[in-house]
């Protein structure tokens, strides 16, 4: 098996990934300036180039509903929390902060697969590398935590290790990154068994949001689309769930969930509700 990621030669403002075995192989190549992508897959042991277009391969960033969640949305959740630890059926990604070490977080030890996510890059801004001295450390728990969560059902160990990282076969690694920036989050599509990052905006203001965003745009390194609906109004890229049953699917509008507290269930899903666009199974 090999990974690799990179620039094409020649072309400065480019992009590549490749991964597999001699097998089965896929990968992607974008050229900026020419605004143009190719894609690499496997079919019958053979491997075939096609252009396609870049946003196929490198898709805009996402934007939902409301990038803003409302103040103090959260709050509920801590208060779950506290209730699971007075259970004493404790996962390691539950509880609230306790001080514990951010460098060494894992929520499944010996997991076949393991999601990094980045502290070290948690730490710097994006544009000038400079390390950032504002930062919250409950927050970033709380985006682990949230993030365990969502992959619990899963043999995947969501860690902050990078030991437990590079010791991986690199085909059973996901790699997620965080950035002292604002504005909108992206990731590579079937990114997974490589070294290819998905960038995740640090300033939101709660870190179960946060955690919400990674678990999408992780999702997307699942190769998973965006779970849309059709209602009166239209055709909506990003389904806002079901208010009635306070529900609402990762790969949509999860933002919409923070008005509804601890009552909110976000899921993976099928497209197993009305005006559904996405009938994809998030956990097959």
């Amino acid at each position: 098996y090999m990974a690799a990621n990179g620039r094409v030669r020649g072309h400065e403002r480019s992009d590549f990934m490749m991964k597999g075995t001699e097998d089965d192989m896929y990968g992607w190549m974008v050229l900026e300036d020419e605004n143009r992508a190719f894609e690499y897959t496997t079919v019958d042991g053979i491997v075939s180039v096609e252009e396609v277009p870049v946003e196929k391969v490198r898709p805009a960033p996402c934007g939902h509903n409301s990038d803003t969640p409302p103040e103090g949305a959260d709050e509920a959740h801590g208060e779950a929390g506290r209730g699971a630890e007075a259970l004493g059926e404790v996962e390691p990604h539950e509880g609230s902060y306790a001080g514990q070490d951010l460098r060494y977080l894992q929520s499944q030890p010996g997991a076949r697969a393991v999601l990094l996510l980045d502290i070290d890059v948690y730490f710097r801004n994006k544009r000038t590398g400079d390390a950032v001295v504002r930062y919250d450390k409950r927050h970033f728990f709380e985006n682990w935590q949230a993030t365990a969560a969502g992959f619990s059902m899963f043999n995947l160990n969501v860690v902050t290790d990078h030991a437990v990282y590079d010791r991986t076969p690199i085909r059973n690694r996901v790699l997620a990154c965080f950035y002292d920036q604002e504005g909108r989050s992206h990731a590579y599509p079937n990114s997974i068994g490589s070294n290819r990052c998905g960038s995740f905006n640090y300033r939101q203001r709660t870190g179960y949001g946060l955690g919400r965003t990674t678990l999408h745009e992780v999702g997307h390194q699942f190769s998973l689309r965006h779970d849309g609906d059709v209602t009166s109004s239209g055709r909506r890229e990003y389904s806002n769930g079901l208010s009635a049953f306070r529900y609402v699917p990762i790969m949509g509008n999860f933002w919409r969930g923070n008005s509804w507290g601890s009552q909110a269930l976000y899921q993976w899903s099928k497209g197993e509700y009305n005006g559904a666009t996405n009938r994809e199974d998030d956990l097959s």
